[in-house]
């Protein structure tokens, strides 16, 4: 995917999936979604994507549509694949997929991921390996025969594979954006990135459990972000010791120590009702001195469907407006420690930074 930019131009985050474990379809849990974990970002010119939880499904019919991204100018290309293809993908794509890791929620949404049947689109996969197995070979084995009926050897679209490592840096295509990778304390391993311009900054750190050392190297990894992705998979009151994840009072308090912007809380409990996560966002922006409401959801009317939700979702929420300035950008009178800004993640929403 080409688009056309500037070099201070915003970024912009949008939410296609906030649970953890599997995907929660019950109407008590449609105010914040529930699709398990992906993300997508607009970037310096590309579009990258975090995790392919089922919420990639919905990110790929967008795609497929034209419905995604809105108001921001595609390059347009001329499709050389069969002609029902082309009037489905009439843009060219290239598309950026970040993997933390190999667990079902993690990947269940790269089975029915659209733009992989476009041959005009280019789509770069990068993750660690799993155990002593690559990440090609892994992710070449999953997506196949008897699990799925297509192999990506069958797939129209160029795909290609990056497997990286934590600590890794490189560059994205070629843009001044540099991505840094992290070693997660997760069952089975995971990977924390970081994506930063000069101008902009972005953590993505989900399956994070924060116990020993981690937390060192962690609060180096996020420090003066402007916006952190958070696991809050649990509550204080609910965290188990070995599972791998973290709270959203864990997350405050790693943000508010390494100056972090605003911390996005997501990858909640299969458990979480909404009428739960509402009354847990209420308290994490009151222990941040938020006195913003939470952020409106259409509760009138029927859960949209996903491509409703994107055509007709509300406008991008800046971090400039989405924050009481006064409390994220002074520090708190009683500890010295700057006051961040924090968000609970609902599916189709929009931060721009």
């Amino acid at each position: 995917m080409t688009i056309q930019h500037t070099m201070n131009e915003n970024w912009h985050l949008t939410v296609w999936g906030v649970r953890g474990s599997f995907p929660t379809p019950e109407t008590e849990y449609l105010e914040y979604g529930g699709n398990t974990s992906c993300f997508s970002l607009l970037c310096g010119g590309e579009l990258v994507i975090f995790d392919a939880g089922s919420g990639l499904a919905a990110l790929g019919d967008a795609l497929a549509a034209g419905q995604y991204p809105a108001g921001i100018p595609l390059a347009v290309c001329h499709g050389t694949g069969p002609a029902a293809l082309d009037a489905a993908f009439p843009k060219k794509y290239r598309i950026h997929v970040f993997l933390s890791h190999f667990h079902l929620d993690h990947i269940m949404g790269l089975f029915l991921f659209q733009p992989f049947y476009n041959p005009d689109a280019q789509i770069h996969l990068y993750g660690p390996a799993c155990g002593e197995t690559g990440f090609q070979e892994r992710l070449v084995s999953l997506v196949a025969q008897p699990l799925w009926p297509l192999g990506f050897g069958e797939f129209p679209a160029d795909i290609h594979f990056h497997q990286i490592s934590p600590g890794a840096c490189f560059p994205l295509a070629r843009t001044d954006i540099k991505v840094c990778t992290m070693g997660g304390n997760h069952p089975g391993g995971s990977l924390y990135y970081r994506l930063e311009d000069g101008h902009h900054s972005l953590v993505y750190a989900l399956d994070c459990e924060l116990e020993g050392q981690i937390q060192t190297a962690l609060a180096d990894f996020v420090r003066k972000v402007d916006l952190c992705v958070w696991d809050a998979n649990f509550t204080s009151k609910d965290l188990k010791t070995g599972w791998g994840h973290s709270t959203w009072e864990q997350g405050l308090a790693l943000g508010q120590e390494t100056g972090v912007e605003t911390m996005l809380m997501t990858h909640y409990s299969r458990e979480y009702t909404d009428a739960f996560l509402r009354e847990q966002e209420r308290l994490a922006r009151t222990a941040c001195g938020q006195d913003l409401p939470v952020l409106e959801q259409h509760l009138d009317r029927p859960h949209p469907s996903a491509l409703e939700q994107t055509a007709n979702r509300s406008q991008p929420l800046p971090l400039d407006q989405a924050a009481d300035s006064q409390h994220s950008q002074t520090p708190d009178q009683a500890t010295g420690k700057k006051r961040i800004t924090c968000h609970f993640a609902r599916e189709r929403m929009e931060i721009k930074f």
